[in-house]
């Protein structure tokens, strides 16, 4: 029996935790809803060019965060708290979605507090995620989109060595049925 197809398989560990210069990037856990609301959820220029609406309370946070607590019993689920190494504070999360092990592709996304923006911390975070989800996981193509009026989410983008593939509308059916003009790069292997 010929083997050969399976020695190249996708290793899937999950939200295990990594270290850069200056973060680490961890799992959530629902004591993190204060934090998580504070800085980056309930704010509305964090998330105008993201899928959800500002968190209203810190219960609704505490909702998010005990869903994705409820997912990290599985391997495949890529979600992580980013972290200030020197401070500890949660400053935003880093996600991977829409895995495909066949063809070994998936897209990534994140979300970092107004207060560290054009520090380099989302190039930083993205960086690591690359490389643990091609070198330790084994993804061969890792996708990206943002708001074409989010142009400081395209330069993190091409500063990890993104490719940038092409400008199309994508329609988000979640509860705020969107239509948005998007820039989708892709991270080659």
């Amino acid at each position: 029996m010929n083997l050969s197809i399976y020695e190249n398989r996708i290793k899937h560990l999950g939200s295990v935790v990594l270290k850069t210069e200056r973060l680490y990037l961890r799992k959530f856990s629902v004591d993190d809803a204060g934090k998580m609301f504070n800085n980056w959820a309930a704010d509305e220029d964090v998330s105008k060019y993201t899928l959800w609406r500002p968190n209203k309370t810190v219960a609704e946070t505490r909702e998010y965060l005990r869903d994705w607590v409820d997912k990290y019993q599985f391997n495949e689920y890529y979600h992580w708290g980013i972290v200030v190494t020197e401070t500890d504070e949660l400053i935003g999360s880093i996600s991977i979605s829409s895995i495909n092990n066949f063809l070994k592709t998936c897209n990534v996304g994140y979300t970092i507090s107004k207060k560290y923006w054009n520090k380099g911390i989302a190039t930083e975070a993205l960086r690591k995620v690359l490389d643990y989800m091609v070198n330790i996981v084994g993804m061969e193509k890792i996708f990206a989109y943002h708001d074409v009026e989010n142009k400081a989410s395209g330069r993190v983008m091409q500063k990890c060595g993104m490719k940038y593939i092409k400008r199309k509308k994508k329609i988000f059916l979640n509860t705020l049925k969107t239509v948005i003009v998007c820039d989708y790069y892709c991270f080659y292997a």
